[in-house]
């Protein structure tokens, strides 16, 4: 049985040799956090991403980045708001993650931008920094 211990995220932190940023991100009306690490960036269960954190996603190998659904939702992005963040921050890929059972895949990868593709189970993704 796992011990789980939470831990309060005050900023950067070491893990597994790798150097994690927190990057403060607004899903509905709580506060939440997406992390980077070198040139990855993972911010699935968001609404907003204001000023100061999109500066922490600039210059991104891969974001992976939340998109629930095309009609609007209180607390997580349209596919339409997180292609407009894709093409604001212009990371290298993107793949798009935290889909509900509305967004079939092959319909949404075959409106997807050149660079951005629909995030699947078991997807490893190889970054250089």
């Amino acid at each position: 049985v796992p011990m789980l211990r939470p831990v309060a995220v005050a900023g950067p932190f070491e893990m597994a040799a790798r150097r994690a940023v927190p990057v403060p991100v607004v899903p509905g009306d709580v506060p939440t956090v997406g992390f980077r690490t070198g040139g990855l960036a993972s911010v699935s269960d968001v609404k907003r991403i204001e000023p100061p954190s999109r500066a922490l996603l600039r210059d991104l190998d891969v974001l992976v980045l939340g998109a629930v659904r095309e009609r609007p939702h209180p607390a997580h992005e349209t596919v339409d708001e997180a292609l407009a963040i894709v093409a604001d921050l212009r990371p290298r890929r993107a793949s798009l993650t935290h889909r509900d059972h509305e967004l079939r895949h092959a319909v949404l990868a075959a409106r997807l931008p050149r660079g951005v593709e629909v995030a699947v189970d078991g997807l490893e993704l190889r970054i250089a920094r």
